[in-house]
């Protein structure tokens, strides 16, 4: 959605490679595993931005419909 990406773009400035797991969980579809592989960090890194992005977009976005 046009909100989504907004947010995304808001959230990239500040926090980019929190904006890349996103990208890749959601919209590449990648396991967390996988995700954290391809932004070349560790699992438990990779799920702190992950857990940090969803409480921020949910902050932005409000809850979903």
């Amino acid at each position: 959605t046009v909100a989504l990406d907004d947010a995304l773009s808001r959230l990239a400035i500040d926090e980019p490679e929190v904006a890349a797991i996103v990208e890749l969980r959601y919209f590449a579809g990648l396991p967390i595993e996988q995700a954290a592989a391809a932004a070349k960090i560790s699992v438990s890194t990779a799920n702190r931005h992950w857990a940090y992005a969803k409480a921020w977009l949910y902050q932005e976005l409000g809850p979903a419909p």
